[in-house]
Parts: C-alpha cells; sequence; structure tokens
C-alpha cells in the first residue's frame, strides 16, 4: 500500500502549471482583482455533493445542524465541540484545510471558542468522518476556517453589556506592479465579564488581542503565493468547578505560520501551529505547549471531464510539553512524535451519476499505521456514502504523568470509527421553500479510549451515534428563513445514554430588508439532556433552554451601524451545569469603510 500511493503521488505531482499569463483588467480597463478562497481538500469540485456540508458566516456556527458548541460559562471560557453526536476530540479543526491541532490538552481537543474570527471570511463544517481527507481526528467533521486577503480598509468601535469594549482596524491594499494583496487586522476586546460561577460575587474578566497579516502574490507561472501570520492572547480570569475563585486565571497564546503555493490543481502548504496555555492559582502556575509542524502537498490530474485522480501527502512533527504544579493533578509529559500520511482519490461521472473512492494510509511513529477509507456517489441530488475514521491517542495518554496517580499507555491504541449516510440537498427557484438538505446517518465507534484504574484503555464494545438533520431555506415575502433541526441519539458502549449531547438542537434565523435596514432574529432551541452535577459529579437532568436574539443593521455612505439584543428574554441557565450564562445582553458598534 505504502508504495502504490507513493507512486500515485509522484505521478500526479508531474502535471504542468497552466502557461496562461493571469489578466488584471477587463475589457473596459477596469482593474480585477481576484481573491483567493482556499477550498475544501477533495478531489474535484463535485466531490462535495456526497457529503454532508455548510458554509457559514463565521460569527453563526449555530446554524450549522448536528453541530452542538458548549462553552464553560460565558465568552471567552473553555469550549467543547460535538459533530453528530460525537465527543469533543472528535472534530478537527483547520486552517486552509490544514490542522492546526493543539496539543496543549491531555486529551488533545481544540477550542474553536477561543480563535475568534479575525481574518476569516468563512466558516467550511463538514460532517461525518472525513480520515481519507484528514487524517486523525476527523471522526465527527472538520470545522475549517477559510481565510482570504481583501484590499478593503476599515475601523470599528463596538460596546455592549459588561462594558465589552471591542475595536478592530483592518488595512489592505494592491500593489499592482507586485500583483500582491496584503491584509493587515488589529483586534482588542475587553469586558468586565460576568461570573463565570453562577452564584460567584467575583466578575471575570477578560482582555483579547489579536494579529493577523495574509499577503498574497499572483506569479507569473500561473501559480499564487500566499503567507498568513495569525498571534492571538486570551487573557481570562476562572472560577473553579462548583465554587468562586478570586485568584484563578489564566493566558492562552495562538500563534500561526501558513506558505500557501497553488494553482487550480496543485497546494503546497507549509504550517507552523504554536498553542500555549498558562494557568496561575494563588501563586502556582501550570504550563502546557505544543507545537504542530505540517507540510501538505496534494494535486488533482483530470484524464477527461467524467475521470480524475488526486493524491495528497503530509508530513506532521508534534512536540508536547507540560510542567504543571497547581494543586495534586500535576499532568507532566514532554514527547515529540512523527506521522506521514499518503492519500489518494478517484471522482468519476457517468451518466448524470458521481462516484467517488478515496483512502489514505497513516504511519504515525508512536502507535504504527492505520488506513481509512471512503465511498461515495451523488445522483439528482441524491448522496450516500460509508466512510472510516480514526483518532489518535495524544502523547499525554500514551508517556503522561499527574499527581494522582495516572500513567500512560503505551500500548493504547485509536480510536475508529464507521459512518453511513444518505441524503438529499435542491434547490428550487419558483417556490416559497428555496433549498432543502436531509441527511440520515450512524457512526460506530470501537476503541473507545477511558481513564480507567489511573491509566487510559480501549473499551471493548461499540458506541453509536445515530440520528438525522434537516435545513430549510424559506423566501416568503422578502424574509428569508433558515431553519435547521437536529435529532442525535448518543449512546456508549454500554447502551446509556451520553451527557451534554441534546436528542433535539433547533436554529430559526430570519432575514429581512426594510427601507435599508437590515434586521435579523435567531430562535435557538437546546433540548433536555444528561449533564455533571458540578459538585457531586453524579449524572443530573438538565431542562431545555430556548434564546432569541434580534439585530439591526444599516448603511449610512461608507458607515455601517449596527446593533444586536442577546437572550432577549433574559432566559437564566447554566451550561454545562456549575458554568453560568450570559443573561440579557447588547452590543452596537460602528464600522467605518475607507
Amino acid at each position: 500500500m505504502y508504495k502504490i500511493l507513493l507512486s500515485i503521488l509522484l505521478f500526479s505531482t508531474v502535471a504542468l502549471a497552466h502557461e496562461e499569463k493571469p489578466s488584471y483588467y477587463d475589457d473596459d480597463g477596469n482593474l480585477v482583482v481576484t481573491l483567493h478562497i482556499h477550498g475544501l481538500r477533495t478531489a474535484s469540485d463535485q466531490q462535495h455533493k456526497t457529503y454532508s456540508y455548510d458554509v457559514v458566516n463565521p460569527e453563526n456556527l449555530n446554524e450549522s445542524t448536528s453541530l452542538n458548541i458548549v462553552t464553560s460559562g460565558p465568552k471567552n471560557q473553555l469550549s467543547s465541540t460535538f459533530t453528530r453526536g460525537t465527543d469533543s476530540d472528535h472534530t478537527l479543526i483547520t486552517l486552509n484545510g490544514i490542522g492546526i491541532k493543539d496539543r496543549s490538552t491531555t486529551g488533545g481537543t481544540d477550542d474553536i471558542g477561543q480563535h475568534g474570527t479575525l481574518g476569516t471570511c468563512a466558516i467550511e463544517i463538514i460532517k461525518g468522518p472525513m480520515g481519507t481527507v484528514y487524517g486523525a481526528e476527523a471522526i465527527g467533521g472538520v470545522i475549517n476556517m477559510k481565510t482570504c486577503a481583501s484590499d478593503e480598509n476599515s475601523i470599528s468601535l463596538d460596546y455592549g453589556s459588561h462594558n465589552t469594549w471591542n475595536k478592530t482596524i483592518k488595512l489592505g491594499t494592491f500593489l499592482e506592479e507586485q500583483k500582491t494583496i496584503l491584509d493587515f487586522r488589529i483586534e482588542d476586546e475587553t469586558s468586565d465579564g460576568i461570573s463565570v460561577y453562577p452564584q460567584g460575587a467575583e466578575k471575570d474578566p477578560y482582555d483579547n488581542r489579536s494579529y493577523f497579516l495574509n499577503t498574497e502574490t499572483t506569479l507569473d507561472n500561473g501559480y499564487t503565493l500566499g503567507t498568513i501570520f495569525i498571534d492571538k492572547q486570551n487573557d481570562s480570569s476562572l472560577d473553579n468547578s462548583g465554587s468562586d475563585n478570586l485568584a484563578y486565571t489564566s493566558e492562552w497564546n495562538f500563534k500561526n505560520q501558513q506558505i500557501n503555493y497553488f494553482d487550480k490543481d496543485t497546494h503546497f502548504t507549509f504550517n507552523n501551529s504554536d498553542h500555549k496555555r498558562s494557568y496561575l492559582k494563588s501563586g502556582d502556575t501550570d504550563l502546557y505547549e505544543s507545537n504542530v509542524k505540517t507540510f501538505h502537498v496534494d494535486n488533482t490530474k483530470s484524464v477527461n471531464d467524467n475521470l480524475s485522480f488526486t493524491s495528497g501527502f503530509d508530513h506532521e512533527i508534534t512536540d508536547v510539553n507540560f510542567n504543571t504544579n497547581i494543586g495534586a493533578y500535576v499532568p507532566s509529559v514532554n514527547k515529540k512524535s512523527h506521522l506521514h500520511g499518503y492519500s489518494g482519490t478517484i471522482d468519476y461521472l457517468i451518466n448524470d451519476t458521481f462516484l467517488t473512492y478515496g483512502i489514505r494510509y497513516d504511519d504515525q511513529s508512536r502507535f504504527g499505521s492505520f488506513t481509512n477509507h471512503r465511498y461515495g456517489f451523488e445522483h439528482n441530488g441524491i448522496r450516500g456514502s460509508i466512510s472510516t475514521g480514526h483518532k489518535a491517542p495524544t502523547l499525554y495518554e500514551m508517556y503522561g504523568t499527574n499527581g494522582y496517580g495516572f500513567s500512560g499507555n503505551e500500548n493504547a491504541k485509536p480510536e475508529e470509527s464507521k459512518s453511513y449516510e444518505i441524503g438529499y440537498k435542491k434547490h428550487f427557484k419558483e417556490t416559497n421553500l428555496k433549498s432543502i438538505d436531509i441527511a440520515i446517518f450512524q457512526i460506530d465507534i470501537e476503541n473507545l479510549l477511558d481513564y480507567q484504574d489511573n491509566t487510559i484503555k480501549n473499551i471493548s464494545g461499540k458506541s453509536t451515534r445515530h440520528g438525522a438533520e434537516m435545513g430549510l431555506t424559506y423566501d416568503i415575502n422578502n424574509f428569508i428563513i433558515k431553519n435547521n433541526t437536529s435529532w442525535i441519539v448518543s449512546e456508549g458502549s454500554n447502551g446509556t445514554t451520553l451527557r451534554r449531547k441534546p436528542k433535539w438542537i433547533n436554529n430559526t434565523s430570519i432575514y429581512t430588508e426594510y427601507k435599508g435596514y437590515n434586521l435579523t432574529s435567531n430562535i435557538n432551541y437546546y433540548g433536555e439532556h444528561l449533564d455533571v452535577d458540578s459538585v457531586t459529579y453524579a449524572t443530573i437532568p438538565k431542562s431545555e433552554v430556548t434564546t432569541v436574539d434580534f439585530g439591526v443593521s444599516k448603511y449610512i455612505g461608507d458607515y455601517l451601524i449596527y446593533s444586536k439584543l442577546n437572550n432577549a428574554f433574559d432566559e437564566d441557565y447554566e451550561r454545562p451545569d456549575g458554568y453560568n450564562q450570559d443573561g440579557r445582553n447588547f452590543n452596537f458598534g460602528i464600522k467605518k469603510s475607507f
């Protein structure tokens, strides 16, 4: 298998670059600036028809079916992402298709809530295992943050409840002679916050600072050279689980450098991702650091209009170091690992039916090799797939220790998944119903990793997550109504219902325009579910919660004026148990483009 995939890779990457020179002016002599959006890492422009995905505004992640993000308190606290009822470490977060894996946690769970949206123009949410393309951690799905450089210039100022201020500056330009777009952004957000502990007397403030630089240069050989530099630091005050704490803070720092060299068929990418978490409690400090370097190349070779091959290669180096001394927990690990991934995909269109097959072979220095497969089809909007995935044990789970007697298991095996999906997607023109997207799915997971007897063990048996999701879009008298519903049953290998995973989640978004005002409303329903009592740690039931948000915005010349009222009916709830959530709150702001 190793030699076959390597041969495909070498064969495919000799495809010639396009010889046509890019044009920078249209027929009327107007300057044309092309914005490159790095798309899904799949073999062709058609393969996305065979799986479920959404493309959403970075501020509206809740508008995707089967995506459940739980933040342990208000904004800036830790968050967990559950896709299609899978676990919090089963969703891979990527930047332009490259994993920005956070190994600065014991379970290797990345935190989408900490990353923010500065520089992100759209977010792609791919649901279901995509191990044949992205490798490990994509059992539940992939959240892909897409960047796109622009020459827009703007400045914005936003004020909201709890003395929350957000200041953003964006500077962009197009250097015509160098055929280069420069895009630089700075964002600073501060807030007095609320108490994370529901009965707490002390507010828990936060301070976020972000820097983003994106360049794209169109070269004479038809390729584009892009660079992305990100530096983000979030400082937050924390509370204990089940009690207030007046001397507990955290710093989360994310630095990422990405270089892309690509045309429409071939992509070369190098990504360097640094995560650093620091916790200060009563004078003691915990430090969690991880670095992941990734080199990626993929190439698509079209035999004809109906048949194409894509091959890919990834080399990944992971370095993890924990240095901790708060309390008795004191987890520790200092290890490196290497991974080589080889992938190949065949796409074939025959008589209006699209067929795809993908395979990926991963060779990981710590636990050995793993192979994933994916079969998919699409015909007149009907899609189906069978796909596999895996989640690798983290270096901490294999080699770590802590003050409570935990010792890692060097023989831990990857978690394995198999997913089945059937769906239907269609767009309409002449009716009020504009689009429908339905899917029925099941994900079976074996060898789940669990903490037992002071170590990590693979659990026998099969854990099943199955359900259905439906997205509808209506246009009724200039009202755009989007409704996304998910029904998911998540069960452990012993048949018990899993915690923090409601069966029903629904989001309804309404948009309209009236006399130049853009009006929005969101109704968010979060169903009954099981949770963990923050004091006794017993399993407890939690009630359903419905929150409603309203927003309004209007352009006045080069100024955008906007305001939003969140949780308009002041619902009082904790999610998860013992972690306070915002009541009724507002923000308003102004943005000037120049």
